[in-house]
């Protein structure tokens, strides 16, 4: 399970460009962020890092 210091930062990592495009793109289709924190918490990561990822995502691509 991925948390926050396991968070690449250093360079772009191309799934995370995936995961990012997937992310946006539910939040435009209207899934909630709360939902979508969820799902991302799936994808193996705590749900303190899924929380602010979504965050990072909406504060990038409001």
């Amino acid at each position: 399970m991925a948390n926050i210091s396991q968070l690449p930062i250093t360079e772009p990592d191309p799934q995370n460009m995936n995961r990012v495009g997937q992310i946006q793109q539910d939040l435009k289709s209207g899934v909630s962020p709360a939902a979508e924190a969820q799902k991302v918490a799936g994808m193996g990561f705590d749900q303190r890092a899924a929380d602010a990822i979504v965050q990072c995502v909406i504060q990038e691509n409001p």
